[in-house]
């Protein structure tokens, strides 16, 4: 939480399952924290997700219903995260 205020301009996607020991708890936690400290995020289903979300939120929390191994190969999230960054210039 620290390092998340401590700059405006930090950015920080965080992809999450169902799946693994405890995943979605640690997940819903630092959810429950950002709202208690009045930190604004997005939040959405992977299955939903456009570029221009991720291109417009600074704190985007990605529930997605696949297995971990899953989220990042198939398809390559990591991909389409780096590709939709307005951190990168077109």
């Amino acid at each position: 939480m620290v390092w998340i205020k401590a700059d405006g301009a930090h950015r920080f996607i965080h992809l999450y399952t169902d799946y693994g020991y405890g995943p979605k708890d640690e997940s819903l936690r630092m959810i429950t924290k950002l709202k208690q400290e009045q930190i604004p995020f997005f939040e959405t289903e992977e299955s939903v997700l456009t570029p221009r979300e991720i291109q417009n939120n600074k704190l985007v929390f990605i529930h997605s219903l696949r297995q971990h191994n899953d989220i990042i190969f198939n398809p390559d999230q990591f991909t389409f995260l780096f590709e939709n960054s307005p951190m990168l210039k077109k």
